[in-house]
């Protein structure tokens, strides 16, 4: 089992609706869809998120919280 957090952030223009969109993309891509992981069968994908992770004032920023369980696969 694995826990990433993926990282998104744009320019602080004044909106946070490209950071937004970016977030709900990597969501949508990620979430319960099956990886592909060399030497693994894949059993679950999971993602939480978005949360908001802005820079002050020069960056907007969004975590998604990606959790993967995988079981190795018998070489043998």
């Amino acid at each position: 089992e694995v826990q990433r957090d993926i990282r998104c952030y744009t320019d602080a223009t004044g909106s946070a609706v490209v950071v937004e969109a970016m977030a709900e993309r990597v969501l949508e891509i990620l979430h319960r869809q099956p990886l592909v992981i060399s030497g693994f069968e894949w059993i679950l994908s999971d993602c939480t998120g978005p949360l908001v992770a802005d820079e002050g004032n020069d960056a907007y920023g969004r975590i998604i919280t990606l959790r993967l369980i995988a079981q190795e696969v018998d070489g043998s």
